[in-house]
């Protein structure tokens, strides 16, 4: 991974943010939600030449993304300040708006660490947001300190905000393991909800359903890195079992939720918020896969002897035109070093190859 290599990929995000693209709720395909910087840094993380991520990022955006700019798009034009910012959030058609505003804030405290923390702090939904889009492309600009980019994360955050289900302390603390057995207890509830839309709107819908705010209202036993390990292993295992694509993202959030957790304030609250999140986002799929025996197919996956190694994966899939691979493959790879025993992220990877 050469810095010239490293340079080039950084200006090619750079070029595509300075972009400013709507957000583009309806199709997904342009906007804020662009995996354009994840699927470049990826690319770079696996060893692509510098030629095939420049190949990469041209096809990707010709495809995916429309250009416009503040002058030409239909957005209010009203100011944005520390007193009335609240008041705004959650309303996508205030991008533009919260991003002068965040620009502004920006300079006002001492470091852009500082910056980012005040304000994750107070927009908490973040953690599972817009199906977890906005804390993946958080995550990776943290992982390549892009500050210059941290003003459009936080506008982004902004208008996908909305308030997180309450806690009720007075129910006993559960394990992750045991909220989990209670939504599949509750599984066929669950697979009679009317679901629709994208992703993220079929979240919507479990967030608001009240068996499920039942059972998440339950304060979460948090452990620190023991109760994390547990939550990603149940996640690869899912991943594995279904190869589902809402899975996909809740898993590869887990790394970038990882990286923003010294973030916040309150590390166990923010693991609280995120878990709900993903349970939400597992749910959706009860209608696609028979969960009835789960607990027993998980817990009985077999690893393949003589797995291909990483360097055979990433040469593989650094030619994939799938945007979802390389950075899925990071991530697996990011949490096989965190657990290196766990050879499931490998065999996962290898599959995402189709070397297996």
């Amino acid at each position: 991974m050469s810095q010239e290599v490293y340079e080039t990929t950084v200006k090619l995000i750079k070029d595509q943010l300075n972009l400013l693209p709507r957000y583009c709720n309806q199709q997904n395909l342009c906007g804020l939600s662009i995996h354009h910087p994840m699927m470049m840094y990826s690319l770079y993380y696996i060893g692509a030449s510098k030629e095939r991520i420049i190949e990469a990022s041209e096809s990707y955006l010709n495809y995916m993304t429309k250009k416009v700019t503040r002058e030409v798009a239909h957005f209010p034009q009203n100011v944005i300040d520390q007193q009335n910012y609240k008041n705004y959030l959650g309303k996508e058609e205030q991008f533009y708006n919260f991003l002068d505003f965040f620009e502004q804030e920006q300079n006002r405290f001492e470091n852009s660490q500082q910056f980012l923390k005040y304000y994750l702090n107070q927009m908490p939904s973040f953690l599972y947001s817009e199906a977890f889009h906005c804390i993946i492309k958080l995550g990776f600009f943290l992982e390549m300190n892009l500050t210059d980019a941290y003003p459009q994360i936080l506008a982004y955050i902004a208008i996908c905000n909305f308030e997180l289900m309450s806690v009720d302390e007075q129910k006993p603390a559960l394990s992750v393991s045991q909220i989990i057995e209670k939504i599949l207890d509750k599984r066929e509830h669950f697979e009679q909800v009317n679901l629709s839309g994208i992703i993220v709107d079929r979240m919507k819908i479990i967030d608001s359903d009240q068996v499920f705010r039942d059972i998440l209202s339950h304060p979460i036993l948090y452990e620190g890195e023991k109760t994390q390990k547990e939550l990603v292993d149940f996640l690869i295992k899912i991943y594995w079992q279904t190869s589902n694509f809402t899975i996909m993202h809740g898993f590869n959030s887990f790394l970038s939720f990882q990286k923003v957790l010294n973030l916040m304030n309150d590390e166990k609250q923010a693991f609280q918020s995120y878990f709900i999140g993903l349970m939400s986002a597992f749910i959706t799929t009860f209608k696609l896969f028979d969960y009835s025996n789960i607990n027993k197919q998980i817990n009985n996956i077999q690893i393949q002897e003589n797995l291909p190694s990483y360097e055979e994966i990433f040469k593989k899939v650094a030619l994939s035109n799938d945007d979802h691979d390389a950075k899925t493959v990071y991530a697996l790879h990011q949490q096989q070093l965190k657990d290196p025993n766990n050879k499931l992220f490998q065999q996962k990877a290898a599959q995402i190859a189709k070397l297996i």
